[in-house]
């Protein structure tokens, strides 16, 4: 499935190396990607709906992706979000699926299954709207 070149998807990581691989990625196959180290910022692009979803790492250096996610919810309760993480079985949390979790990616999975994420993420966009 072809992605809507309107599609804008950011990416919420500490580590530079993913951000570049999946920017890389995403870009060819005609999303427009956001990238972003510092949460500040990218709760800026999540504040003024520049962004469409948001992949959201959950191990951050000076905040958990609980307390992200949870600040995100405060500007945008529908945005779809889904969780980044190597450790997979720490972050499967009650918590984050009440706070309206799209989907868990695991960094050691294949971005076939990125991409498999962002149009599930997608499909629950154009239910929504």
């Amino acid at each position: 499935m072809p992605a809507p070149k309107k599609t804008r998807v950011l990416f919420l990581d500490d580590e530079m190396e993913f951000l570049e691989l999946v920017s890389d990625r995403m870009r060819r196959k005609g999303y427009q990607v956001a990238t972003r180290t510092d949460i500040d910022s990218a709760l800026d692009l999540v504040r003024s709906r520049e962004v469409q979803m948001v992949f959201l790492d959950f191990k951050m250096p000076a905040m958990n992706g609980l307390e992200v996610l949870r600040k995100i919810r405060e500007h945008n309760k529908n945005i779809p979000v889904v969780l980044v993480t190597g450790y997979p079985d720490e972050a499967i949390s009650p918590q984050f699926k009440d706070l309206n979790i799209s989907g868990l990616f695991s960094k050691t999975s294949s971005l076939e299954n990125l991409e498999r994420a962002v149009e599930v993420a997608i499909r629950n966009l154009k239910q929504d709207q």
